[in-house]
């Protein structure tokens, strides 16, 4: 029942959409009714809430950060595609913030993978093109649909994407790969992140390596995981245990991780020296 009640408002909302664009429901109409079932929804799900704030501080007090704690927290009411969506959107305005104002410099520790993006590239387009797209939009608009809520509307998301565009873009120099006391934290901006221990870690190599999908992100193929930039990985992590990244969904177990890395001779000499220190403290052990 509670899986079921998580998608309801989703499914709703999709299904009304659709009604008000065949013609069959108005959209005062379609807002009633969808404002209706979100006050019952909210009513018997209730309950939800509390939990939801456990979750949330159980996840802190046992080390998670907030980011990870909210997106558990969230969880609790929504599907996981969808709290984790939920929770990266201010996580990225937050990166966005961060990058703006200058303070995305690399600490000890961290390291970047963006700099063969070609997002770079779009980025600008998107920046340079937006203006005259809302304009000609703008005109359309007042030529045939003159509605001013409409024009409002539009004017809204088109603002709203470009900052989602600058926010993930934002992320990705605000959200390095980091070696952390116990392990490496793999990051591709707010939609990919997987924590990797030393101890699982077999072999480490510096080899360019193509993607096995296209451009930047994640691609798994088999039980290998690509993070390239530009389609290409600079380090390989062979790992002892098939290990899970985080994207939307988990994905499943691989047994070798291929990364893009910006100093990849720096990060490699690091990892190692983290990886003879952490196997050195178990033969002590």
């Amino acid at each position: 029942m509670k899986r079921l009640l998580k998608w309801v408002l989703p499914a709703l909302i999709l299904v009304e959409v659709a009604l008000v664009w065949s013609g069959l429901l108005d959209l005062e109409e379609a807002i009633i009714v969808i404002v209706g079932v979100e006050v019952l929804i909210l009513i018997t799900g209730a309950g939800n809430i509390f939990f939801m704030v456990k979750r949330y501080q159980d996840d802190r007090f046992s080390g998670l950060d907030p980011w990870s704690a909210l997106e558990g927290g969230l969880s609790v009411l929504l599907p996981l595609p969808v709290a984790r969506l939920a929770a990266a959107e201010p996580r990225m305005f937050y990166c966005l913030a961060r990058w703006a104002l200058r303070r995305t410099k690399l600490k000890d520790g961290e390291f970047s993978y963006h700099r063969r993006s070609t997002m770079d590239m779009l980025v600008l387009l998107v920046v340079l093109v937006t203006p005259v797209e809302v304009l000609v939009i703008e005109l359309l608009l007042q030529a045939f649909l003159p509605w001013l809520w409409l024009r409002l509307l539009v004017l809204f998301i088109e603002v709203y994407a470009v900052f989602w565009i600058l926010g993930f873009y934002a992320s990705r120099i605000a959200l390095p790969h980091r070696l952390e006391g116990e392990g490496v934290r793999l990051r591709y901006g707010v939609f990919v992140e997987g924590f990797v221990p030393y101890s699982v870690i077999e072999d480490v190599e510096h080899k360019r390596r193509k993607s096995a999908g296209y451009g930047d992100g994640m691609t798994v193929d088999g039980m290998e995981a690509f993070l390239s930039t530009g389609g290409y990985t600079d380090i390989t992590l062979d790992l002892i245990a098939p290990h899970a990244l985080n994207g939307f969904r988990p994905t499943k177990p691989v047994d070798t991780i291929h990364l893009s890395v910006d100093d990849p001779k720096s990060f490699l000499k690091k990892l190692e020296e983290r990886m003879t220190a952490t196997h050195s403290e178990k033969q002590h052990l």
